[in-house]
């Protein structure tokens, strides 16, 4: 099967071919998320700092309503893992009208989430040319032809790519299909008829070290590529390849011509580098963000809704059985109100300002959460949990030397989950808090030891 015999023309046409790409998250109950390369963002007029959810609310807000139900259905077809093509209309934020050719399928690398990934083509000239001209040569030349090789290869541009590769995985014949001068950078033959040889042989050069096993096992069985291409649409491997010297992120896909014929890929290599760098900035400012929704701005201790946040994560571990171990502490300023009342809140704000260094300095900052107005509670697990006696004896005696001095005197109870008995966090809590107004009641009836 030998689908580029019209080689020139097929070339010419390749490199016409200006695709843009785009990938679409489903993560349970959030919104979408939209990513697209530098093509599709210029075509929607946006800045690549606009945020995934955006991105995909300004493409859905540009489909015309009467492509709405294309556009859905094509995606139900992706979700599916099958590979789906559809024209639509789409506007931009100035009104002017395009004609896009979209395909696309199901990436299964992502198995905590749906991401269906693909390519796009603005067809408007060659809309508006059928349109408009009478010439069948013009329209077979400028769209049949351009349509022919678009069927033998978009089905494997699901990503952005620099090199197109078409191979034989049995025999190891290939041939390169560039339409991206970047690939010129990777330092790979253009056509040979051992493409395993040629991509062992010259590994150390293309491939950077750490990933030369990866890459190795992936292709060494090219059964095992035709049985597992004859169960999934496609493979992907991700790995660096050496660009002048340094390590570039890629990822490199094979998807069969057809599904009666596995044995003849495309294989479409694309620089991921700047994917994952844009996915490491926006996770850096969720984690940015939720850093600063759950401090408390006080004490710079986690507030209430970091302390739910790992209280949820908790309980789901007793669910589940994967945790064996924990303690909670629970602490409580003595006379907060009366310092209030008596010397004012900017004294009393002081006071559970040293309460949450005081805590923090024996139970380290990270384990502290301030749930309420003088109330504190410490989460130990792991390493931090063995010491749970030691320290809790330290921070009493602590509390104790400070009765009779302006710093805080502070009440606290501990308990441990046992797994026999307590089927939520809450359970332990109640336990610790009930420790903590005992200690409470000691701690109101002890003298200052300077007193002593």
């Amino acid at each position: 099967m030998e689908i580029f015999s019209k080689s020139k023309i097929t070339d010419e046409i390749m490199k016409s071919f200006v695709f843009g790409m785009w990938a679409v998250e489903y993560i349970a109950d959030n919104e979408p998320r939209m990513y697209g390369d530098a093509t599709m963002y210029r075509l929607m007029k946006i800045d690549e700092e606009v945020t995934p959810e955006q991105v995909y609310k300004i493409w859905r807000a540009g489909i015309v309503p009467a492509s709405v139900k294309d556009i859905d259905n094509a995606l139900d077809v992706m979700r599916k893992g099958e590979n789906c093509v559809t024209d639509y209309k789409w506007t931009d934020s100035c009104g002017k009208q395009y004609y896009i050719r979209f395909m696309g399928t199901r990436n299964d690398d992502y198995g905590e989430y749906i991401r269906i990934e693909g390519c796009f083509r603005d067809i408007s000239e060659q809309i508006e040319i059928l349109e408009k001209s009478n010439k069948q040569e013009m329209a077979l030349h400028l769209v049949k032809e351009m349509e022919i090789t678009y069927t033998g290869i978009a089905r494997a541009l699901c990503r952005a790519y620099e090199s197109v590769y078409y191979i034989n995985i049995l025999s190891g014949h290939y041939k390169e299909y560039s339409s991206n001068a970047n690939g010129q950078n990777l330092q790979f033959n253009k056509e040979g008829d051992d493409f395993y040889n040629d991509l062992f042989t010259n590994i150390d050069n293309m491939v950077y070290s750490d990933d030369i096993p990866h890459v190795m096992k992936f292709f060494a069985d090219r059964k095992r590529i035709i049985e597992e291409l004859n169960d999934k649409p496609s493979l992907t491997l991700s790995c660096r390849l050496l660009i002048n010297g340094k390590p570039v992120h890629y990822s490199l896909r094979v998807v069969p011509l057809s599904q009666d014929d596995v044995v003849h890929c495309i294989i479409a290599i694309r620089n991921i580098e700047a994917d994952i760098q844009r996915n490491h900035k926006y996770e850096s400012r969720l984690r940015e963000a939720n850093k600063l929704a759950t401090c408390d701005a006080l004490t710079g201790a986690i507030n209430r809704l970091g302390y739910e946040q790992d209280e949820n994560e908790i309980n789901r571990m007793i669910a589940e059985g994967t945790i064996k171990e924990f303690a909670v502490l629970v602490f409580d300023v003595n006379n907060l109100k009366l310092t209030n009342d008596t010397k004012g809140h900017d004294i009393g704000d002081r006071l559970i300002i040293k309460t949450s260094q005081m805590i923090g300095g024996i139970f380290e900052n990270q384990n502290v959460y301030r749930i309420g107005g003088d109330e504190f509670v410490v989460l130990l697990r792991g390493e931090k949990y063995r010491y749970r006696s030691t320290q809790l004896a330290e921070f009493f005696e602590c509390s104790r030397a400070n009765i009779g001095t302006d710093s805080p005197v502070v009440a606290v109870g501990m308990s441990v989950y046992d797994p026999n008995r307590d089927k939520t966090v809450s359970d332990v809590f109640v336990r610790a808090d009930r420790e903590m107004y005992q200690n409470k009641s000691v701690l109101k009836s002890m003298k200052s030891p300077k007193s002593i």
